[in-house]
């Protein structure tokens, strides 16, 4: 087996130098290669490992003034740093959780209030940044009218 493998390994030298290849620049540019793919994977950014807040629920009143909207953590305890309304303008959230730690495996609710001439519908989303217990800090938008939260980015 070992004789096969060297025979290999003659014949691909003797190629190389019959292309008048010298072996040493192959060696060189394949390290070059390696080298490079080693600085590439290291500073690749990592994904998202926090699976992110889950919407439990979302009613709104029957005057459509106001909404109950209840979400869930199911993973790690974090700490729920800002958030903000997308999609309306006129949209006010009565209860304040910014700065509140969120343990994990418990519900959260979340009081909306529509200041506006129209009336609270579903066409609006709720952005949530928050740090877990290591320091990494997440952004999540969740979509209550839908009843689903798209997954976190880590920022």
């Amino acid at each position: 087996m070992e004789e096969k493998i060297n025979a290999g390994w003659d014949s691909a030298m003797d190629w190389l130098q019959q292309m008048g290849i010298d072996p040493w620049w192959v060696a060189g540019g394949a390290g070059i290669i390696l080298l490079l793919l080693i600085i590439w994977l290291a500073s690749r950014k990592p994904k998202a490992t926090f699976p992110g807040l889950t919407v439990s629920m979302f009613q709104i009143a029957p005057l459509g003034r106001d909404a109950f909207l209840k979400i869930q953590n199911p993973a790690q305890t974090v700490v729920l740093s800002q958030y903000r309304i997308l999609g309306r303008n006129d949209i006010d959230i009565k209860n304040h959780l910014s700065g509140h730690r969120m343990d994990q495996l418990k519900e959260y609710s979340i009081l909306l209030e529509a200041n506006g001439t129209e009336r609270l519908n579903s066409d609006f989303s709720l952005e949530l940044t928050y740090i877990d217990n290591e320091g990494k800090v997440y952004r999540q938008k969740l979509l209550p009218g839908q009843m689903k939260a798209e997954p976190p980015k880590r920022v």
